[in-house]
């Protein structure tokens, strides 16, 4: 089997390079790694350093909205990725040099989506993430939703060929909030297939002022609007006469939200 791992390297130019050399150190030696972004500040030192190392795939478009520039770069960077399978990492994250053998060993020929658990880095201090493991209870699918467990990008790996179909059979485009780890495990929960690891191989860099910071606040209108979006979506592939308490109290709040 064969492996490409591709780094989204956006504004990282303090991190970027502890994401590139955890990449490098991993036990399976023969990954692919390809690193895409808009702009680099240290783009030139990178390129002497790693130039025998990585494939560097600079996109000139930016589109303005973050969430949308991201899934614009993952699909303009599969043209380049010949190997059998992908794994995705965000240039502020990082890996464990055991992640992608022992992530393989799970993928095998089977076409679904592997999500491993992460530590969570925060002013230097990690902890495991809480996995929410409350997801798998019929009794909350049911009554609440039926999502995903917690997700991360920098989780996420799958067969390539997955990755195409999601961008072929979908307009992921269409969402202003939601982001591709979101919709990438609701596409492979209803058309394939997803593993949940309880190991964690990831380490996720959480800064104060990541993208991601305006979502994860109740009070914040963006933690509805995303809320709602996935819904949407998850109703799209599975239309259900009852959608659950949270689709009514989403329902209810995106009313009075101002978009």
């Amino acid at each position: 089997m064969s492996v490409a791992i591709l780094i989204n390297g956006e504004k990282q130019e303090n991190l970027i390079q502890r994401s590139i050399n955890s990449c490098l150190r991993q036990t399976y030696e023969k990954a692919q790694i390809i690193l895409v972004y808009n702009n680099l500040k240290n783009e030139k030192l990178l390129k002497k350093k790693y130039k025998d190392n990585i494939f560097f795939i600079k996109i000139n478009k930016k589109i303005k909205n973050p969430i949308q520039d991201q899934l614009y770069k993952i699909k303009k960077s599969l043209p380049y990725i010949k190997k059998d399978h992908i794994f995705l990492l965000d240039g502020d994250d990082y890996f464990l040099k055991t992640k992608v053998a022992n992530v393989l060993k799970i993928i095998n020929n089977k076409t679904m989506l592997v999500q491993d658990n992460y530590y969570q880095l925060e002013k230097n201090k990690k902890k495991l993430a809480k996995q929410q493991n409350y997801k798998e209870f019929k009794i909350y699918k049911c009554l609440v939703n039926n999502w995903p467990r917690r997700i991360s990008t920098s989780c996420q790996a799958m067969p390539t060929g997955v990755l195409r179909k999601f961008f072929k059979n979908n307009n992921p485009f269409e969402w202003k909030h939601l982001a591709i780890d979101a919709q990438l495990a609701i596409f492979c929960k209803h058309k394939f297939k997803v593993k949940n690891l309880d190991e964690a191989y990831t380490i996720k860099n959480i800064i104060n002022n990541g993208l991601d910071k305006k979502y994860q606040k109740v009070f914040n209108k963006y933690f509805w609007l995303r809320r709602m979006e996935q819904h949407y979506l998850n109703d799209r592939y599975k239309k259900k006469s009852f959608k659950g308490l949270d689709f009514l109290l989403c329902s209810l709040i995106n009313l009075f939200i101002k978009k």
